[in-house]
C-alpha cells in the first residue's frame, strides 16, 4: 500500500501482512460472536470501520457460518449472522464507566440467529453452544442512556427553572395587589 492510498493513516500501528483478526464468544452466555484485532494493533473502532481488510473478514466469517450450517444441515438455511454492531466513542469499551479507558481497543460484535446457535453442539461450533440469550440492543442501550443523562436532566432543569419563574411571578403579583389594596384603603380613607 503506497502513501498516495493509504489515506486513513496508522503509522506503525498497522501492518498489512501481520495484521489479523481473533474471534471469541462473550463471557455471557449471548448469541454473539465478537472480532477482535489482534495485538499490537491498536486502533478506533471508527478506523476499523473504515478499513477494506476489516470487512473482507467480517464477509469471509458469515460466509464461512452460512456455508459450514447449510453443510450440517443439507438444506437451505437462514443467513446466520443478524447484524453486525460496533460501539463508538465511550461505549467502544467493555468498561465505559471508567473516564480512563481509552478508545484504541477495535473490536466488532456478529449478532447471530437463534437458528444457527440451535444447530451448535460437540462438533459444530462448540464455544457457541447453549448461547441461547438475545445480544444486546446496543441501539435501545443507547436511546436509554440518552433519554437518562440528557432528556430527562433538560426536563428536570426546564420544569425547576420553570417553577422558579412562576413563583416570581407570583410574588410579584402578591406585591402588586398588596400595593393597590393599600392604594384603595388611602382612597376610601379619604372619602
Amino acid at each position: 500500500m503506497n502513501e498516495s492510498t493509504n489515506h486513513l493513516d496508522y503509522g506503525c500501528n498497522f501492518h498489512w501482512p501481520t495484521s489479523s483478526f481473533v474471534f471469541t464468544s462473550k463471557r455471557e452466555t449471548v448469541r454473539d460472536l465478537v472480532m477482535y484485532s489482534t495485538p499490537p494493533w491498536h486502533i478506533t473502532n471508527r478506523k476499523l470501520s473504515r478499513l477494506p481488510l476489516f470487512w473482507s473478514t467480517v464477509i469471509y466469517a458469515c460466509r464461512l457460518l452460512h456455508s459450514e450450517l447449510r453443510l450440517k444441515t443439507h438444506e437451505h438455511v437462514q443467513w446466520p449472522v443478524e447484524a453486525i454492531a460496533l460501539n463508538f466513542g465511550k461505549w467502544e469499551t467493555g468498561g465505559s464507566y471508567s473516564t480512563h479507558n481509552i478508545d484504541c481497543h477495535a473490536h466488532a460484535h456478529l449478532l447471530l440467529t437463534r437458528e444457527f446457535i440451535l444447530e451448535c453442539n460437540e462438533t459444530f461450533f462448540r464455544p457457541l453452544q447453549g448461547r441461547q440469550n438475545a445480544p444486546p440492543d446496543y441501539l435501545h442501550q443507547n436511546a436509554e442512556v440518552l433519554e437518562r443523562e440528557r432528556l430527562l436532566s433538560y426536563e428536570l432543569r426546564f420544569h425547576q427553572q420553570t417553577v422558579n419563574e412562576l413563583k416570581t411571578q407570583v410574588n410579584d403579583l402578591q406585591t402588586n395587589v398588596n400595593k393597590i389594596m393599600s392604594m384603595l384603603e388611602q382612597l376610601v380613607l379619604q372619602k
